[in-house]
């Protein structure tokens, strides 16, 4: 085909339909524009709408937490408390303990009829020993002073018991700094 238009027509023709394209382009751009403006939009509309669930989640978590606070320092309270009385169970004297490092250094033919606590911080212990003769009642304490734990012995008194050759040895024992556990 044989182009016989005139060069101002010809290049209204180039420029019309550059201009077609340039339109064609903006009107793309305007549209991407939009759609991202749209998004953006939307992205900042759900993070408003997350920020006051979270908000209003946080309130009222904070109202539930003051609401256990009388409970948080009954359990403070008590974990303390747990940790005194494990200190307490800990240090306190074991009795089975006690009775056997006595009654290892006790003589033959003596036996404990009673331990008791006096509440003296002296002397806190009260020990009942019976013993078949007077020679052996007489020697209890000597032998209860080589045990490792104790370091006073007081005799409070030596008895014959009623109807029988028996004796009775009352004793009130001290134990040595921290040997009495």
């Amino acid at each position: 085909m044989i182009n016989i238009l005139p060069t101002d027509v010809k290049e209204q023709l180039e420029y019309s339909k550059k201009n077609v394209k340039v339109r064609n382009y903006l009107l793309l751009t305007l549209l991407i524009a939009t759609l991202l403006a749209t998004t953006i939009g939307a992205a900042y509309w759900y993070a408003g709408l997350q920020i006051n669930t979270l908000q209003s989640t946080l309130a009222d978590r904070q109202t539930q937490r003051s609401a256990y606070k009388d409970t948080e320092i009954k359990v403070q309270t008590l974990q303390s408390n747990l940790g005194l009385i494990e200190k307490l169970l800990n240090q306190k004297t074991q009795f089975s303990d006690l009775l056997s490092d006595v009654a290892a250094v006790l003589p033959s033919g003596t036996y404990i009829n009673s331990i008791d606590l006096t509440g003296d911080d002296k002397k806190p212990v009260q020990i009942l020993v019976s013993a078949a003769s007077l020679n052996q009642a007489g020697s209890v304490r000597n032998a209860l002073l080589q045990s490792d734990r104790i370091s006073v012995i007081d005799i409070q008194s030596i008895t014959q018991k009623e109807d029988s050759s028996e004796y009775i040895v009352d004793l009130v024992v001290a134990f040595k700094e921290g040997r009495a556990r």
